[in-house]
């Protein structure tokens, strides 16, 4: 999903990133979720642990791969 660094304004994001944790809690029950985003901030409104993070790049910008 976007993360706000050129798409979408932050207030819709939150409510999307809730929305995708939500959604990927009840269809996916004991599955492993890799998120890559660029505001670990967002990242964690998915309402999920996560169990690994790795620090990454998108080019020029800060980004993180998060295990959940």
């Amino acid at each position: 999903p976007p993360y706000g660094e050129r798409l979408g304004e932050l207030p819709e994001l939150v409510q999307l990133y809730a929305q995708l944790g939500e959604k990927a809690k009840a269809l996916f029950p004991g599955w492993t979720l890799a998120m890559f985003t660029g505001n670990p901030d967002l990242g964690h409104r998915l309402g999920l642990r996560a169990h690994k993070q790795y620090a990454l790049k998108n080019g020029a910008l800060d980004a993180k791969l998060l295990l959940m």
